[in-house]
């Protein structure tokens, strides 16, 4: 084929350098570079759900280093109020030291129950295999004037071994309450926001080793090579 070459690696260059762009796009966005999904418990359907002015906790196991953010799976059927709540990570135990709190919203009528994502600013450093905590809070308030009516999935078949549900204090080893976590690897340095995720920022880089690889390629040929008929 004459001018292959030519015509070859323009292209390969084009589509090299466009895709990360158009998988930013597509890919949701995630609050770092490099973040990884940890712990997942999150079995459907749902067997039950927790009211939500109990007091309730989830435990879990990391295996990262780090937690950036946690999703959980609550429905609001309050069908006027959106509802503000606190997720806290505590050390140890239900009652233990708070590393990290955020505040979140459950919009009303958000009755079908969907993952809401709770990043933590700055990240929580931890120790992988060590034992936390997450805590689901809403204000007594809420009750006080009738407007909570939040529950927080689960199941009762013990579907988490990494951890379990604890309710006012009480462990209840058969339960788990539907949370994912997520974390990183880079705890002693900065970590970079990103718009685009974890997914788009790997092919960033790896666009641009493959652009660097292409075109040093190309540095090495004599002109001449680049328009050959053979």
């Amino acid at each position: 084929m004459k001018r292959s070459s030519a015509i070859l690696f323009p292209l390969l260059l084009s589509i090299l350098i466009l895709l990360p762009t158009v998988l930013a796009v597509a890919l949701p966005a995630k609050a770092y570079s490099y973040e990884f999904l940890d712990q997942v418990n999150d079995p459907l359907p749902a067997t039950m759900w927790r009211y939500s002015s109990l007091d309730a906790f989830q435990s879990f196991t990391p295996t990262l280093p780090s937690l950036t953010a946690v999703d959980i799976r609550l429905k609001n059927s309050n069908s006027t109020h959106t509802l503000s709540f606190t997720v806290k990570i505590r050390q140890g135990k239900w009652n233990g030291t708070v590393l990290g709190s955020q505040t979140a919203v459950v919009p009303y009528s958000f009755g079908n129950g969907t993952l809401l994502h709770v990043e933590f600013l700055p990240i929580i450093i931890l120790m992988p295999s060590a034992t936390y905590v997450i805590e689901v809070d809403f204000p007594k308030s809420y009750d006080m004037y009738g407007m909570a009516n939040v529950w927080w999935a689960m199941r009762d078949d013990d579907p988490y071994p990494g951890g379990m549900q604890i309710e006012s204090g009480e462990p209840i080893p058969t339960d788990d309450f539907s949370f994912r976590t997520w974390g990183t690897f880079s705890v002693g340095g900065e970590v970079i926001p990103t718009a685009a995720g974890n997914y788009a920022s790997l092919l960033v880089a790896t666009t641009a080793a493959s652009v660097i690889v292409v075109g040093y390629g190309l540095a090495k040929r004599k002109p001449a090579a680049l328009f050959s008929s053979e």
